[in-house]
């Protein structure tokens, strides 16, 4: 069954069960006065009601559906979780959650201001992800990574947008990209290519518990962002080109990260 929910909606169900944040969901909650709060949450709880989340006891006494509650129990207190967010070349950016937690699964699908759960087995998330992030044939052009300060990358994307893009293409290959991967870049910063962004998250790991990966693809090139293996270096941006099977090979590292490859069971 699907549950389809405001951003104030997961809140309140999250601070219901004992928690005070809720990973993909932004706080409309916080600032609030007390009177204000109170009367947000009549207005939830008469929402959630037409939507037929709620139960009566005998007592009229109203309570959320026993299975829905587990629902945001299980995704807020996950083990780890993925976020996935694309933008395509004239669409919308579209964004989603797959949390996880034993051998189980929720996929959440952010909209607007709509919230849509259901449930998901561990093997079709990697299979989800990939069939959103529409692989072309690629092929490597000017193999090699390059690397660039992020005052000097912001600087590149502010001259592409202000008109200049050849100038800031200018400033990616004297940090040594080849000319397509510059271009690349620069046609991600003008909203040119495709974009997709993934975080692997495992919170039981806290030395490195994330894992991310962004990339841009178009005109037969695809261009990931990655972080420096065994390096702790926060003031660079490394880009690689890749072909579609390193991308997958990659993307097979996010996944090995969060449990995501081995065959397990769905909520029920």
């Amino acid at each position: 069954m699907e549950y389809c929910l405001t951003a104030e909606e997961v809140l309140y169900l999250a601070a219901v069960g004992g928690a005070d944040t809720f990973y993909g969901v932004r706080d409309t909650l916080s600032g609030l006065t007390d009177r204000e709060l109170r009367l947000k949450v009549v207005e939830m709880e008469n929402s959630l009601g037409a939507k037929g989340y709620l139960e009566e006891d005998f007592d009229g006494n109203r309570s959320v559906l026993k299975e829905l509650s587990e629902v945001i129990e299980r995704c807020g207190g996950c083990e780890r979780f993925l976020c996935f967010e694309r933008k395509e070349i004239g669409g919308e950016q579209k964004a989603y959650m797959y949390f996880m937690g034993g051998n189980a699964a929720y996929k959440m699908a952010c909209g607007k201001d709509q919230y849509t759960f259901s449930a998901i087995g561990l093997p079709e998330i990697r299979k989800d992800v990939e069939r959103g992030l529409a692989f072309q044939e690629t092929e490597k052009k000017e193999e090699g990574s390059f690397q660039i300060p992020y005052g000097e990358l912001e600087k590149a994307v502010t001259l592409a947008r202000r008109g200049s893009p050849e100038k800031g293409v200018e400033l990616l290959k004297e940090a040594g990209a080849s000319d397509s991967a510059a271009q690349a870049v620069m046609n991600g910063a003008l909203h040119k290519a495709d974009f997709y962004a993934l975080l692997f998250m495992d919170l039981r790991e806290e030395r490195e518990p994330g894992y991310s990966l962004h990339c841009l693809s178009g005109d037969g090139l695809t261009v990931i962002e990655y972080g420096a293996d065994g390096e702790d270096d926060q003031d660079h941006v490394r880009f690689l080109t890749v072909d579609e099977g390193e991308l997958k090979e990659r993307l097979r590292a996010g996944f090995e990260k969060i449990d995501c490859l081995v065959e397990e069971e769905t909520f029920s």
